[in-house]
């Protein structure tokens, strides 16, 4: 059995998939270069944010189907950071980066909130042990019991 590949989701495509929608709520939403999205991402000073590894992601998002691009291409037929553009960005990158609701985001949020109302020393000694008891049965249930929750809050308060 051959070993996976390395995972570059978590490490490159997701923080460029976040700045990319990040990026829709203000004045130029879709009208980002590759060299632009590298710019600004890299004022941390983050190294794997350099415009090769920009133009990797965009790559891969777009092969994901989860941004469309404009690729234009230079002398040589080489990509041209500074005039590739990313043109759109499909529904689905809004719930990958927390825009949207998702059903592990509201478990999170759900468990968060119980926490919370566990620590809370202005709440009865009842209330912060059954808030503490809840949290455990969902987290205790693999957090499925959460995300099923927080699914059906979810799809009902879209309805």
């Amino acid at each position: 059995m051959t070993e996976p590949l390395p995972d570059t989701w978590h490490t490159r495509e997701i923080h460029v998939l976040r700045h990319i929608v990040a990026e829709s709520d203000k004045e130029r939403p879709h009208d980002m270069t590759a060299g632009e999205i590298s710019n600004r991402m890299n004022v941390d000073g983050q190294p794997w944010y350099d415009l090769r590894l920009v133009l990797a992601a965009l790559k891969t998002l777009e092969r994901g189907g989860f941004v469309t691009m404009d690729w234009r291409h230079g002398i040589g037929g080489q990509v041209d950071p500074a005039e590739s553009r990313v043109i759109d960005f499909d529904a689905r990158a809004y719930g990958l980066t927390g825009m949207w609701p998702s059903p592990e985001a509201g478990a999170q949020h759900l468990i968060t909130v119980l926490e919370q109302i566990a620590a809370n020393t202005e709440n009865s000694d009842d209330t912060r042990t059954r808030a503490e008891k809840i949290k455990e049965l969902l987290i205790g249930s693999g957090q499925q019991l959460a995300v099923t929750v927080a699914a059906a809050l979810i799809t009902r308060g879209i309805q």
